[in-house]
């Protein structure tokens, strides 16, 4: 019973057993007097990977270290039990790792970059066959506009030829009707000229019987 009283006491207080520990943060650590944040209370200022002496964890984030013969406390989060090289061989994994996720992410982002850039592609192509057609069709709605203009054209030059003919056989029709006309006109006076003259000379004939 006593033996876990002892133990309960020793996690309220703290540890209290010494050990070898080293400064694993990324910055330079600076070992205090005390438990508090001021200016004038700074012992040392401890750099990555520097060896130190663990008295004491508290609960409340603060441990009691002893550097050079003196003790003082520092933030417990930056205190490591790993060596030096085996802290740096855990950061190295940790960025290995890291990176590793992030080339994996950034490989699935250039592969549905890809995806996408290939649809894209096929639309496009799509488009563009859709527009070569639309092209093609204008082209022969083109020919075709130009073919029925020149067709147009020509039946107009068409109409005006016949117009032109028509009104030519037709004059000359009326100068037909004319000439056969006079001639009959012709004929006939000479006809009666003749007539008249045989019927003037018939007298003479009987007074000469």
């Amino acid at each position: 019973m006593r033996y876990f009283l002892l133990v309960s006491l020793l996690f309220c207080v703290g540890v209290n057993a010494s050990s070898s520990m080293y400064i694993g943060g990324d910055i330079k650590i600076p070992m205090r007097s005390d438990t508090s944040f001021t200016e004038g209370n700074i012992i040392y200022t401890l750099d990555l990977d520097t060896p130190v002496e663990l008295h004491q964890a508290l609960e409340n984030g603060w441990s009691k270290i002893k550097y050079k013969g003196k003790e003082g406390w520092v933030i417990s989060r930056y205190l490591t039990n790993k060596t030096p090289e085996q802290f740096h061989n855990q950061i190295a994994e940790q960025a290995l790792v890291s990176s590793q996720k992030s080339a994996n992410m950034y490989r699935d982002r250039a592969d549905k970059y890809k995806q996408e850039l290939k649809l894209a592609k096929g639309q496009l192509v799509q488009q563009a066959l859709k527009a070569s057609k639309v092209d093609s069709q204008m082209l022969v709605i083109n020919k075709l506009e130009l073919k029925v203009e020149k067709l147009n054209s020509n039946n107009e030059l068409l109409s005006d030829e016949l117009y032109q003919a028509n009104k030519t056989n037709s004059s000359m029709h009326t100068t037909d009707f004319m000439t056969i006309v006079s001639t009959i006109t012709l004929l006939l006076g000479l006809a009666l000229g003749f007539v008249v003259s045989r019927a003037n000379n018939r007298p003479n004939d009987m007074y000469r019987i």
